[in-house]
């Protein structure tokens, strides 16, 4: 099983970047770098994925799951940026009954 959720990057004027999601309430993080932050966000994702599951709760609509063999044309992973803010997707897959971060190619 395949959960994709769009997170938004966003630079502080201190330094590093803030994660947070408007697919998912509670998905925040954060992290020096905007690979450190992304990387923190798959955590984070994962964790609000088990914690849904552990309390019976259905994910909001907004998160995509789906089978891991549909093929997504619409291009949902390409970078946006706009002055200090980058959005970007984030999935992760379930095998085995464990959550596991599913890096995603970029779209140019």
């Amino acid at each position: 099983m395949l959960f994709r959720v769009t997170v938004i990057l966003e630079k502080q004027p201190e330094g590093g970047y803030t994660v947070t999601s408007n697919d998912l309430e509670g998905l925040v993080t954060e992290g020096d770098t905007e690979q450190e932050a992304l990387s923190n966000a798959y955590y984070a994702f994962i964790s609000l994925l088990e914690a849904y599951e552990h309390l019976n709760r259905p994910l909001p609509k907004n998160v995509i799951y789906d089978n891991p063999s549909r093929q997504y044309d619409d291009k949902p992973l390409s970078l946006t940026k706009e002055g200090s803010i980058l959005t970007r997707c984030v999935q992760a897959r379930k095998q085995g009954g464990i959550y596991h971060p599913d890096e995603l190619s970029e779209f140019d």
